[in-house]
């Protein structure tokens, strides 16, 4: 058993647990003893990292200081799990249920290798040490309820759950508790005999004193944590696949189920425990077999109390984990326990942490079937066991198939990360801050191989910021990290990017490549883009796949001081401080945000109404903006990041001409099989813009519903489909009057649009239903509209807008039309600036605009993008060129003219070029490479270059074309800005190279710069050219006030402590770049506490008063109770050990009580199988709960075996995954008889004596040692 580990991928190191514990293992530990972590960059509590303090911790210490390789420590770790688990299996099967050494070792064996300790072993073996440590706290127990048990007994028997506890460690609190359940079962079913409430007593103190070490840190981080549990897998996910065989057999991990972006399997031993034909089998055998000699058992007399011990933790464990199921035949009470689990019990949300409750019973139980069968002279027994042990061996299928360890794991770390670690330490000793890790990833999973947690941040000392899968930090800071993946990876300026982030103290950026295409992160080239286009941005050094860039050239500091009237107040979300820095918000000035912010000096458009899947990276994650009167972001799972929340207080969607929209699908729905990106609702269905469509999901069927606010004349409805495979050649279109009844009209859209005329009439709804499809497909609608009605959408701003005083900041999303369109409501009349800032948008549109007054049209093209368009040979700009697919020996380009003109000379460099031939009103003139003069006129010429010899993609070298002269400002004709019943014209001349880039430029004032805003509804929408896309409309002024506030020398003694210096000076703020905490303290030297006040949305500042300067100590004050609960592990093991020490000449007691005079009456057994099957099964479980008592006793242990076999069958024939497959259907039936068999034998095991029995006797029998 020892051994094992080492044969499973020797010499590659898996991402099993936590990376730390591998690379620098005491560095780890020492962060541990603090409840802050400031080594995360913005700060966040330690998320049980103190329970590495004990065992596993010292383990993979103690392995690094001898000189262990990681893959190495990972297996002695591994083998003493194994040995653990084991050795205590074995000691239980021998004493409880009074096994031969033999067939001791197969419950040992089988206990030790459980399917789901296979499926973590080398994922997060930590989940299955409290499953290690479980037989020997029912060992401990088991001897404080022996008859002769006395004082010093249980003193001994307390001391060593203490320990036994003590060593559950604290890395997942829930998986220790759980196991807590089985000392506590063998209490609580010993004989009332036994003194129960005296060894509960006992146990109880015993297990207060283990656990406090770790369970007042855990106290410490459920008080003062960020919300992070409605942001992971939600308890829909964990017990989907938790059905009544899947539990049996040991199948109950959600993770094991799920696949990757590309298919494969997150956790490969898991995926083959749960689905490989053999291990189904085996297991649903072995499960079987379990139950049947868990029945033998309970026909002993003589070990009832073992019977009742290990037959309810089985019932309990298997309720636990399927009483959330809710399959064909799950359970009817799934949806509220779910509730529960996404709610109040969301620690619990894991169920299949409850596995050892049913796994180490039913490995007993196969033994004794063993023991059993041996023990018969018959053949048939006999041959049975030789099944059972034959299924016993292959159930751990994934070790013996070698896929017992992860698919990617890794020989080591390469050099060049650990060389960029040293680099950015270095960095940080010079300029302080933190590093920013770009792109994000959900999960480190590399070319080189799988870490699961971020290399850098357990390879270096310095603080290091990512974006992790569960959202640690303060929830302001996890939206912030998201835009600025987004932002980053757009590959283009972004003017206000530096200056935020060094408002966030990151000093270096990150960018890494090779991340595997599965994790769905952003484009690695594209961020180094972004980085290298956008000031303040320094490439400082590359290692390999990774590039080191400096943000600023300031030192950043741990905190500053900013005056207290440079203060801005902005409603939204902290999201919106990218807009605020690009508009130039000082570094001095600081903000509070805060949703429908009261008396806010900025209004913006973030923060809005919509649905958040935490299980998907960020720009996968999100839906589309949706209407006050839309759920859908309320339930867990779907709710976005706070300040969210509350949807009055947020920007939703508001329908124009409608009063709902409705489809019984979307592609913009985070959830859909078929995310189609947030631009796939129904709004875009309603935009006025065929470029944007409303697709529904994977589905036969498809409907969009328009309700108008009153009934009204729909005049000529127009449908336009989307441009989908397969495509929509008609739809019907059906009109619902007022007296219910319905006009239907066929419309065929054949010729790319259909229109259906309905006059005059009135309706009150009209449904656009999509022909039914033989299979679920992708289809759509570009557009719907009517001749006589505006339908449409806009975004309206929460609360109501004083714009004498507040300034709006409106940034269209990738949801919203090409003509952005917004509406708030003012409060007073007032005259505003109008400023708007936009993007080019790659299209023919914007190659008209670039190419102007001439349009060049090619076929001999790659993409879209305007740096590789025909035109760019024109345009005298070395940084664009004419980019030419491969196989293409030449390459045309008409070149259109503003007006009839001689072409006179064409000019080229010449390089690559065999020749150019020119076509002017059917006259064709060869010319040299170098070009010449080209005779005639006309308002269009056709040039062809025709290439050397060569292979692949080519350039066009620059050309000079004398009919359009040298290429000048763009000029970008005025469009209107509409505010209310106002119109400012906006346009001018700007940078050409802006536009190529597709930078950030700000459209000049043609008439007015200024819109008067009235009281009441303002509606907001601009009217840019096609070749322009909105990226800001600020209404009012954004010039910031700023102070110089106060000189700061601080210094950081300590995770979550850090001293300053302050100088005087008047009214100010201090600010950390720390998540903003309730438990941060911040004390003057003459003891007085500051007030605490949230900057930016997200980190923690102070406010000083004027009258206070000197020595600040700012600390995380929770941390004191987390090291005193800490600081009581020592001594609780002092005191634990000192009892043992008392007591160490007492042996502990394994006599067993005397078999019980009387039965239980079976109608309790009855109504007990009937609760079990009905919560587990419904009705279906209840029937199957009376056909359990029907069947004949002698035939319950056959049938159980029989049962699951055939069950294993189904499930491996017909399907294990889907819940409405014949396989999971009659799996469930199989387990759910079989699990009422075992309820049964509960109370219909030992034969009851007869009328003329002798009384039982009193005597003690020992059981083997």
């Amino acid at each position: 058993m020892a051994i094992l580990p080492w044969v499973v991928a020797p010499g590659r190191t898996q991402p099993d647990t936590k990376l730390d514990l591998t690379v620098a293992p005491w560095d780890y530990l020492a962060r541990s003893l603090s409840a802050w972590n400031s080594h995360a960059g913005l700060g966040e509590l330690q998320n049980q990292a103190y329970g590495y303090l004990f065992p596993l911790g010292p383990v993979m210490g103690l392995a690094d200081a001898i000189g262990l390789p990681g893959w190495a420590a990972q297996r002695l770790w591994w083998s003493l799990l194994l040995v653990v688990a084991f050795t205590g299996t074995y000691l239980l099967a021998r004493r409880l249920v009074g096994l031969r050494p033999d067939v001791a070792l197969v419950a040992a064996a089988l206990y030790a290798l459980a399917p789901r300790v296979v499926t973590v072993l080398s994922e997060i073996s930590v989940e299955a040490w409290p499953g290690a440590v479980a037989p020997w706290l029912v060992l401990s127990a088991w001897t404080m309820v022996r008859p002769s048990t006395d004082r010093r007994v249980l003193v001994r028997a307390a001391a060593g759950t203490g320990l036994l506890t003590f060593a559950l460690g604290g890395v997942n609190a829930t998986a220790s508790a759980v196991v807590l359940l089985l000392p506590l079962l063998v209490i609580v079913t010993a004989p009332r005999a036994a003194r129960r409430g005296r060894a509960l007593v006992a146990w109880s103190v015993a297990v207060l004193v283990g656990a406090a070490w770790w369970v007042v840190p855990l106290l410490v981080l459920g008080r003062y944590g960020y919300p992070f549990l409605d942001f992971i897998e939600t308890a829909r996910i964990t017990t989907a696949v938790t059905s009544v065989p899947n539990v049996l057999r040991g199948a109950d991990h959600w993770i094991a189920y799920i696949l990757d972006a590309e298919s494969h399997p997150v956790w490969q031993s898991g995926w083959v425990q749960a689905q490989d034909l053999v291990a189904i089998v085996s297991g649903m055998l072995v499960a079987g077999a379990g139950v049947a000699g868990l029945v033998v058992l309970s026909r002993d007399g003589e070990r009832r109390d073992v019977t009742r011990f290990l037959i309810g933790s089985a019932l309990l464990g298997t309720l636990l984990m399927t009483i959330g199921h809710a399959g064909v035949v799950g359970s009817p009470v799934a949806e509220g326990v779910r509730a529960f689990l996404d709610g109040p019990g969301a620690a619990l949300r894991n169920v299949h942490k409850a596995d050892p409750l049913v796994r180490l019973p039913l490995t007993l139980g196969v033994a004794v079937l063993v023991s059993h069968g041996l023990g018969r002279p018959r053949r048939v027994p006999r041959a049975a066991v030789v099944v059972v042990l034959a299924a016993a061996l292959l159930s751990p299928t994934a070790l013996w198939a070698g896929r017992g360890g992860d698919a990617n794991s890794y020989e080591d770390i390469p050099a060049t990360w650990r060389q960029a670690a040293e680099e950015i330490d270095a960095l940080h000793e010079q300029d302080g801050g933190s590093t920013l890790v770009l792109p994000a990833a959900r999960t480190a999973e590399f070319t080189w191989g799988k870490t699961s947690d971020e290399p850098l941040v357990a390879l270096a000392e310095s603080p290091v910021v990512v974006r992790p899968a569960a959202p640690l930090g303060h929830p302001g800071a996890t939206r912030l990290l998201d835009r600025i993946d987004a932002v980053a990876a757009t590959g283009v300026a972004q003017p206000g990017l530096a200056d935020l982030l060094a408002r966030m103290g990151v000093a270096r950026v990150v960018v890494r490549d090779g991340v595997l295409p599965l994790v769905q992160a952003q484009p690695a080239d594209l961020v180094e883009q972004t980085l290298e286009r956008s000031p303040g941005f320094a490439e400082h050094e590359r290692f390999g796949d990774l590039a080191v860039w400096t943000v600023g050239s300031e030192a950043a500091p741990i905190v500053e001081s900013m005056a207290a009237d440079a203060q801005v107040v902005v409603s939204g979300g902290p999201e919106s401080l990218d807009d605020l820095t690009s508009l130039g918000l000082p570094s001095r000035a600081w903000t509070t945000i805060s949703p429908a912010a009261p008396d806010a000096d900025v209004v913006t458009d973030s923060l809005r109404w919509r649905q958040f899947n935490s299980g998907r990276p960020a720009q996968l994650a999100f839906g589309p903006t949706l209407d006050a009167a839309d759920d859908a972001p309320e339930p867990i799972g779907a709710r976005d990041l706070p300040p969210a929340g509350d949807r009055s207080d947020q920007p939703v969607r508001e329908w124009i001409g409608l009063t709902s929209v409705e489809a019984s699908s979307s592609g913009a729905d985070p959830f859909a099989a078929a995310w189609a990106g947030t631009d796939a609702g129904p709004a875009a269905a309603l935009d006025g813009d065929l470029s944007t469509a409303w697709l529904t999901d994977e589905e036969t069927d498809g409907r969009l519903s328009l309700v108008p606010a009153e009934p009204s004349r729909l005049g000529r409805v127009t449908v336009v489909p989307a441009p989908t495979t397969p495509s929509v050649d008609s739809v019907t279109l059906r009109a619902r009057r007022a007296d219910g009844t319905t006009r239907v009209m066929t419309v065929d859209l054949a010729a790319g649009r259909g229109t259906a005329d309905f006059g005059a009439e009135e309706f009150e709804r009209l449904e656009l239903v999509l022909p039914t499809a033989p299979r679920a497909v992708v289809r759509g609608i570009a557009e719907i509209s009517s001749d006589i009605q505006d339908w449409g959408s806009r975004i309206r701003l929460p609360g109501e807008v004083d714009p004498r005083r507040t300034s709006i900041v409106l940034s269209p999303l990738a949801e919203d039309a090409a003509t952005p369109r917004w509406a708030f409501e003012s409060t007073s009349s007032s005259r505003v600036p109008v400023e708007v800032t936009a993007r080019s948008r790659p299209g023919p549109d914007l190659e008209a605009l670039l190419d102007a007054p001439a349009r060049f049209t090619s076929e001999d093209r790659i993409g879209d993008d305007a740096t590789s368009r025909p035109g760019a040979a024109f345009d005298g700009d070395p940084s664009t060129a004419w980019r030419v697919p491969a196989g293409r020996d030449a390459a045309t380009v008409e070149v259109v003219l503003p007006d009839t003109t001689a072409i006179g000379r064409v000019s080229s460099g010449g390089t690559g070029l065999a020749g150019i031939r020119a076509s002017v009103g059917g006259r064709v003139t060869m010319l040299p490479r170098t070009g010449g003069v080209v005779e005639g006129e006309g308002d269009r010429v056709t040039l062809t270059f025709v290439r050397t010899a060569g292979e692949g993609e080519w350039t066009v070298p620059e050309v000079d074309l004398g009919a359009i002269g040298a290429p000048g400002p763009v000029r970008v004709p005025c469009s209107p800005v509409f505010v209310g019943t106002s119109t400012v014209a906006v346009g001018g001349t700007v940078d050409r190279q802006l536009l190529v880039n597709g930078d950030p430029v700000t459209l000049e004032p043609c008439e007015g710069s200024a819109a008067v805003v009235a009281p009441g509804t303002v509606d907001v929408r601009t009217g840019l050219p096609a070749a322009l896309q909105v990226e800001r409309v600020v209404l009012g002024s954004t010039e910031f006030g700023s102070g110089a506030g106060r000189s700061v020398l601080a210094r950081e003694e300590s995770p979550g402590r850090i001293v300053a210096s302050v100088s005087g000076g008047g009214d100010a703020v201090l600010a950390l770049v720390q998540g903003a905490n309730e438990g941060w303290r911040a004390t003057t030297s003459s003891g007085r506490e500051l007030e605490p006040v949230t900057i930016d949305g997200w980190r923690q500042g102070f406010r000083l008063p004027e009258s206070l300067s000197g020595e600040v100590v700012i600390d995380f004050a929770p941390s004191a109770a987390h090291r005193w609960g800490l600081a009581s592990g020592p001594v609780a093991l002092l005191l634990l050990l000192g009892a043992l020490v008392a007591t160490r000449r007492t042996r502990l007691p394994w006599d067993r009580w005397p078999a019980p005079a009387t039965a239980i009456d079976r109608r309790i057994g009855w109504g007990v199988t009937g609760a079990v099957g009905f919560l587990c099964g419904g009705l279906a479980g209840l029937v199957l709960a009376g056909l359990a008592w029907v069947l004949p006793r002698r035939l319950v242990v056959p049938v159980s075996i029989a049962a699951m076999a055939g069950g294993a069958v189904a499930m491996a024939a017909l399907g294990v995954v889907d819940r409405t497959s014949a396989g999971t259907v009659m799996g469930q039936l199989a387990g759910l008889f079989t699990l009422s068999l075992l309820a049964r034998a509960l109370f219909d095991g030992a034969p009851r004596p007869g009328s003329g029995a002798p009384p039982a006797t009193t005597t003690a029998t020992r059981a083997p040692r």
